[in-house]
């Protein structure tokens, strides 16, 4: 009897390529024809990782960067007259403020600048506030929300920094 033949192990060679393209799909990866027999699942997965989609009105849409790797977002809507500006800052943690715009409001974009802040809003002040969204310390949001008030609860507060907010309302002149 002859003896079973050495197993020898096989080591993948791990190559990495920059792809050299924005788009999802497969079809234009750029990939270099020499690797793509060897492509295993942890390439498919690092891809994944690293994109983001949104669903846009005709199917997905990667998401895209500025330069400095923020997010680039469209803001629907538009031409707006004016907008007004109110800062708030907080006394103490669970401290709750109202901020009241002076007409309807399309736009609000939301800043906390330290700590933390639940935020609630109410459409026309006619119905009651909604959920919490909470937003952390050097946060902004934005969103197209017809209202006239936006309730803010402090959540973290230290007397060394005192927790900031500001909320900005844009409008139209005559609705």
């Amino acid at each position: 009897m002859t003896k079973p033949p050495e197993v020898k192990g096989v080591t993948p060679k791990e190559v990495y390529q920059a792809i050299k393209s924005e788009n999802l799909w497969e079809v234009d990866l750029d990939a270099e024809p020499k690797y793509v027999p060897w492509m295993f699942i942890t390439n498919i997965i690092g891809r994944v990782l690293a994109r983001m989609t949104g669903q846009g009105p005709f199917g997905p849409v990667t998401v895209k960067c500025t330069a400095d790797g923020s997010l680039a977002v469209v803001q629907r809507g538009g031409a707006f007259d004016d907008y007004q500006k109110i800062e708030h800052n907080f006394t103490e943690k669970d401290e709750e403020h109202e901020f009241i715009f002076s007409q309807q409001v399309t736009r609000i974009d939301i800043f906390t600048y330290d700590g933390k802040v639940n935020y609630q809003l109410t459409r026309d002040a006619v119905k009651p506030y909604g959920a919490k969204i909470e937003l952390f310390e050097d946060s902004f949001y934005s969103l197209d929300f017809f209202t006239l008030k936006v309730k803010a609860t402090a959540v973290t507060f230290t007397e060394a920094t005192p927790t900031r907010s500001k909320v900005m309302g844009w409008f139209r002149e005559g609705g």
